[in-house]
């Protein structure tokens, strides 16, 4: 039992000095970030990024706790479930680039076809960084994941920085939304090799996702319930109020909301 608490004591720690870590750098470049878009630029990306929360939400699928609390996963298990979520997420970027449009019209929002295809690869990328983050996960290596999570947002906002200096405008915004999930992507993949599932690969055996979607769907159904009561007032505000306004609405939320996560 000591062992245990131990153990566990060890992986709280960890994870709350990854989270504090990464909370404190998010904070800052979102100071920095705020000197150099304007509003309308964070309220075309809040918009946009309810959509992508919403379909990264769907890639996961809750899929992430049931692989950590599996006795045992071969390597066969493994790459098919990876292939799975390859798919997956291949089909939701399918679909997301056919409603993005849409849903753009009936907020007005303008200019966002260059944003869709920019912003549609961190719906994939976030589907097939659940596995090896769920693999992280189960070895409680917390210290790893924000290391990643560290790294990914320094690139990202390094990447945003140069782009806006280039006039790229909102799509530096854009991007970085897209590099923060491929920079997680490679790290968590990269660091997965060490892991007791292991670094995953493409696999044949699809079909060993479905014991985990019987487990994964309660999760999946709380997670829509709860992001529709989180972030429908984000789509509501920009629907009757404008991107200008949603814009100093999100970010005045995002800030007020570290101190409740932390």
């Amino acid at each position: 039992m000591s062992k245990i608490n131990n153990e566990l004591n060890k992986g709280i720690v960890q994870s709350l000095i990854g989270k504090y870590s990464l909370y404190f750098l998010q904070i800052t470049s979102l100071a920095i970030l705020a000197r150099l878009f304007t509003p309308e630029d964070f309220g075309t990306l809040a918009a946009l990024q309810v959509v992508i929360l919403f379909f990264q939400l769907l890639a996961t699928s809750g899929l992430g706790p049931a692989i950590i609390h599996q006795d045992r996963i071969d390597n066969e298990q493994r790459n098919g479930i990876f292939s799975a979520t390859v798919i997956i997420g291949a089909l939701l970027s399918v679909v997301f680039i056919y409603l993005t449009p849409g849903l753009a019209k009936w907020l007005d929002l303008s200019n966002v076809t260059v944003l869709t295809y920019v912003l549609v690869l961190s719906v994939f990328f976030s589907a097939i960084a659940m596995l090896p983050l769920a693999s992280l996960q189960k070895d409680t290596k917390f210290i790893t994941i924000g290391k990643a999570e560290i790294f990914a947002e320094i690139i990202a906002v390094v990447a945003c920085i140069m782009l806006y200096y280039l006039d790229f405008g909102v799509v530096a915004l854009a991007v970085k939304l897209l590099i923060t999930p491929v920079g997680r992507f490679i790290f968590y993949y990269y660091y997965s090799k060490d892991t007791e599932i292991g670094r995953a690969s493409v696999g044949y055996k699809i079909s060993s996702i479905l014991p985990l979607i019987a487990i994964a769907k309660f999760q999946l159904g709380f997670n829509i319930l709860n992001f529709f009561s989180r972030n429908l007032d984000t789509i509501l505000v920009a629907k009757y109020f404008g991107v200008v306004t949603v814009g100093f609405y999100e970010k005045t939320y995002q800030v007020m909301r570290y101190p409740l996560q932390l």
